[in-house]
């Protein structure tokens, strides 16, 4: 299913942008490659995010009731798991490497609810 792979290949592009965040805090900015590019990184993590979007909606419809609401389920907690990983090294600092994920969580509940009405929708043999 392209869904699938489309939207778990966002997920891992997402986490790499985020990642670099992180990286850059913990080599304390030493990383010219990082800083300098960092804004190509910061749009090639939002273009991600808007494709992972899109394409979590489209498999979502191929999904079975169960298979939405762990979806839903996964989707809501995904933010935060990634503040838990990056915790130990910036902190859930608004203004640092926590910013782009703490800016995700209202939109990654928006879509955890919309995944949960689809579930809700949805036939049970489906």
């Amino acid at each position: 299913m392209v869904w699938k792979r489309v939207s778990l290949g966002s997920a891992f592009l997402i986490c790499l942008c985020v990642s670099a965040g992180y990286v850059d805090v913990l080599t304390h900015f030493r990383l010219e490659f990082i800083s300098d590019y960092y804004d190509v990184i910061a749009m090639t993590g939002l273009i991600g995010a808007i494709v992972c979007v899109v394409s979590l909606v489209g498999w979502a419809k191929h999904l079975t009731r169960e298979g939405r609401v762990g979806l839903a389920f996964s989707v809501l907690l995904w933010p935060w798991a990634m503040c838990l990983i990056g915790y130990p090294i910036d902190g859930i600092n608004p203004h640092g490497a926590a910013a782009p994920l703490l800016i995700s969580i209202v939109p990654a509940s928006i879509l955890s609810i919309v995944f949960f009405v689809m579930a809700a929708a949805s036939k049970r043999d489906t």
